[in-house]
């Protein structure tokens, strides 16, 4: 095999991964390109919950910024995540490890429930919302950031941050 051949061979998984991360951007509201290892049987972990005293978390992003940057939820309680997009542009809240930690109950954009409730990522037209009812499973720190695409191989753009899931006691 050819230089040439060799070189174009290693190149284009990257460049397919970046054409379908590309195309996913904004056909779905959320992505589940790459993304495996999610809780298993969260109907079973949800069973007993009451989303009707989950505490409401709210993440804005705002000029490519997210506030609050850094978020504390506890382990083992409800929440209602909501992020909402100020801007006149999309953003994707990339966040696969900290969505592989918790069990996901229901997630709506713009009041349109999505079906899947394993995914890496969440698209966010200008001015749309997106609401997660979830429960915390694991402790630990969960970086979210804003990414165009949802290939993990391309950076971030603008500034990220953490969700902090401290352990229940």
């Amino acid at each position: 095999m050819t230089a040439k051949c060799t070189a174009l061979s290693t190149a284009f998984p990257l460049i397919a991964a970046l054409a379908l991360g590309g195309c996913w951007a904004w056909g779905e509201p959320v992505s589940t390109f790459w993304m495996k290892g999610c809780v298993e049987n969260p109907e079973q972990q949800l069973a007993d919950v009451d989303f009707s005293t989950a505490r409401q978390v709210n993440i804005a992003i705002r000029h490519g910024d997210f506030s609050p940057m850094i978020v504390k939820l506890t382990q083992n309680r409800p929440y209602l995540l909501r992020i909402r997009n100020r801007d006149e542009w999309a953003h994707v809240f990339n966040a696969p490890d900290f969505f592989r930690s918790v069990a996901i109950a229901a997630v709506a954009v713009d009041n349109e429930l999505v079906e899947e409730r394993c995914f890496r990522a969440i698209a966010l037209k200008p001015g749309q919302t997106a609401e997660i009812q979830l429960l915390a499973l694991k402790d630990g720190r969960f970086v979210f950031e804003d990414t165009r695409h949802v290939v993990p191989l391309v950076p971030p753009r603008g500034n990220g941050g953490v969700i902090m899931v401290e352990e229940a006691i």
